[in-house]
């Protein structure tokens, strides 16, 4: 048995902060839209025309008046977030229903920065957001670590790490088990022993480009 790692990098707008800001307060407008939730203010028309003139001064180098727009649409962001939160604070089933929505558009507030780690998820994992519509994308390389990609300084998708047969079979290669993880983790390590267990197999060879080979060495020889 083989395992070696993989990235599938997925169809995701390049993320930028104003862009996120916008589609953020766009998806929680509709939302509010959808449940009755009535808003002070939607800030649908100047939200967009604050996004044209950021795109428009951060292309001409205006940084100056490019981060006074981002600053404007973060400003609506912000008042949306709370005068929804305001709305729905006594309603149960509206505060699950925003929950999700709601903890995505303050991580774009906060500009990705001071990020609390869930419970569920490792303390080395990335919490940045870089896909509202795919919470679960990362930043996955650069330009130093993507081999044959000088054209590519970044990419968004998801590492996997996925457990094949050592020798091809009548019926194809066959795919044992597959485990999604965060692209800092030395993979394979967390997932090898799982793999033997519930295989019943020891694997037999790794990709020579992980990042800690001798945790990976340690772990599959059961050391």
């Amino acid at each position: 048995m083989i395992i070696d790692t993989t990235v599938q990098p997925k169809a995701v707008a390049y993320p930028t902060d104003a862009r996120l800001m916008q589609r953020a307060r766009e998806r929680l407008v509709r939302l509010a839209q959808r449940y009755g939730v009535t808003l002070r203010q939607s800030y649908q028309r100047v939200g967009k025309f604050a996004l044209i003139k950021q795109q428009r001064y951060a292309h001409a180098k205006q940084f100056k008046r490019a981060r006074h727009s981002l600053k404007t649409l973060r400003t609506y962001l912000g008042r949306v977030i709370r005068d929804i939160t305001r709305k729905i604070k006594d309603q149960e089933t509206l505060q699950q229903i925003f929950a999700h929505e709601l903890m995505l558009a303050l991580r774009v507030h906060a500009g990705n920065r001071s990020l609390r780690p869930f419970k569920e998820k490792p303390a080395e994992a990335d919490l940045r957001v870089f896909s509202l519509q795919a919470p679960e994308v990362e930043c996955i390389g650069l330009r130093k670590t993507i081999k044959g990609k000088p054209h590519k300084p970044y990419e968004f998708g998801v590492k996997i790490s996925l457990a094949t047969t050592l020798k091809r079979s009548k019926g194809g290669q066959f795919i044992v088990q597959g485990f999604a993880q965060s692209y800092g983790t030395p993979a394979p390590a967390p997932a090898a022993p799982s793999i033997a267990s519930d295989t019943m197999l020891s694997p037999r060879a790794v990709d020579i480009h992980f990042k800690d080979r001798r945790v990976m060495t340690q772990t599959i020889n059961g050391g």
